[in-house]
């Protein structure tokens, strides 16, 4: 009778899983999402923001697939001024990548890993730089290699990527997770925060074969760590491990893999999530008539979705407009600056490992300028802000 009981329960609970996934995807399929709005003089205000339909992005509008109104009342875009904005300039994003090579992996498990971190890679790269680190039983995770953005229309070769990946195995066959899962979530933080763009995101993702055995750090340390992260997390692990942290750790997205074969497939997909999340992005930007008071912003996507159908999505937003003037020029690139994120959106890592190997170092910034000399060096940068976003330098870390 108990038997019969909990066998009910299970079928009532995939019942009603079930028709909550579903009933999500119904009643809410698509989604336009403004993360930030920003204002800037005299009268120009810029809104970030993503697209999604059923969990993808909207990828490759344009200006004349959108609409505005400001309360309620619609606006043209040609007088306007209604453009997109280079991604780019104001946006750029980094994942951090931990790989499992721990409990003693055979030659072919570690050609397949090897084969699936270069295929994450490859779908990645197109959007941001990777830096792949390693884990097995040792207290530190081990640097391997950074790779770099490559333009959209290229892709780089796998045999390039595989000469990079030089996964050296320890004498620890254990495997810590968990101080993984912190190591890696600090590093992935420090690249957020060292970003001059106003719009930066990062994601951290972790291909792991099993849970943590190494027991240095507990699952309540992960917890503390990763909870309320500002960053992507993501995960490719095997479906019957029981690790327990996986549900943090894949917060944002997670794929499982049955056997072995399987794991460079779903790599390659979740790479592909990372890259859709950055395309998925954009800058709207136009000169608002408004010239005071608080107000309300409407802004409508139209696109087609994959079968073809005219699609359209909303989303709202407010911004003051105290202070608006006439002049906007729709040939100036906006100078954005934000206030400081919430306290629970920007945490910081409270324990960051010892002896890290860093990725190599950035550029140090020249020494801030007069005024004057900077007054004059961002007309310059205007002038020439176009030119240098067009493609990444050659050296990306491929040869």
């Amino acid at each position: 009778r108990h038997s019969g009981n909990r066998e009910f329960i299970r079928f009532t609970l995939k019942v009603l899983t079930l028709f909550l996934f579903n009933g999500c995807a119904l009643f809410s399929p698509r989604a336009l999402t403004p993360v930030r709005t920003a204002t800037s003089a005299p009268n120009q205000v810029t809104t970030y923001l993503q697209i999604e339909e059923r969990g993808e992005g909207v990828e490759g509008l344009d200006k004349n697939d959108f609409s505005l109104k400001e309360n309620s009342i619609p606006l043209d875009g040609a007088d306007q001024k209604l453009r997109l904005l280079p991604l780019d300039n104001y946006a750029e994003a980094h994942t951090t990548l931990l790989v499992d090579i721990g409990a003693s992996p055979t030659q072919k498990t570690l050609d397949r890993v090897i084969d699936a971190t270069t295929q994450f890679i490859v779908a990645v790269s197109q959007s941001q730089p990777i830096s792949v680190w390693t884990f097995d039983g040792s207290e530190d995770i081990r640097f391997v290699h950074q790779f770099g953005r490559v333009p959209k229309d290229q892709i780089p070769k796998d045999d390039l990527i595989r000469k990079k990946l030089n996964f050296k195995l320890s004498e620890d066959t254990s495997r810590d997770l968990n101080s993984a899962l912190i190591a890696g979530h600090a590093l992935a933080i420090a690249e957020l925060k060292r970003s001059s763009k106003p719009f930066p995101s990062g994601s951290l993702a972790v291909f792991t074969r099993g849970p943590d055995l190494a027991g240095r750090k507990t699952t309540n340390a992960v917890y503390q760590e990763l909870t309320n992260s500002p960053i992507n997390l993501i995960a490719v692990a095997p479906s019957d491990s029981q690790i327990e942290v996986l549900d943090l750790a894949g917060r944002d997205k997670t794929l499982t893999f049955d056997e072995a074969t399987k794991i460079a497939p779903q790599a390659a997909e979740l790479g592909q999530w990372i890259r859709n999340a950055w395309y998925k992005q954009y800058l709207l930007s136009y000169c608002s008539p408004a010239r005071a008071g608080q107000r309300n912003l409407e802004i409508v996507a139209h696109y087609r979705d994959r079968a073809g159908k005219p699609r359209s999505v909303k989303g709202t937003t407010e911004f003051s407009a105290n202070g608006f003037q006439a002049g906007c020029d729709e040939q100036h690139l906006p100078k954005i600056h934000l206030v400081q994120q919430p306290a629970d959106q920007t945490k910081a890592s409270s324990a960051a490992p010892k002896k890290l190997r860093a990725p190599p170092p950035k550029k140090k910034q020249a020494p801030r300028k007069e005024p004057e000399q900077e007054q004059e060096q961002e007309q310059e940068q205007e002038q020439e802000q176009e030119q240098e976003l067009v493609a990444p330098p050659s050296g990306q870390g491929y040869e």
